[in-house]
């Protein structure tokens, strides 16, 4: 986990229409990598690790 710079953050608002409130906080807020977020994804029980495993794929698409 790392916190997202000020350029980071406005270009991550950018990107994502659902973190628009985002951009009226003065903090820099945390994020994870990819790797971090498979971590966390096998820690939940196998039915919810399956579909954020899913999702986190489909959105590195949508990025790519």
């Amino acid at each position: 986990m790392f916190r997202l710079n000020g350029d980071e953050k406005s270009e991550v608002i950018a990107k994502c229409d659902h973190l628009e409130k985002l951009k009226f906080s003065r903090a820099l807020p945390y994020t994870f990598t990819e790797h971090d977020a498979f971590t966390a994804a096998s820690v939940l029980n196998f039915f919810q690790a399956a579909e954020v495993s899913i999702f986190i794929v489909r959105v590195l698409v949508k990025l790519h």
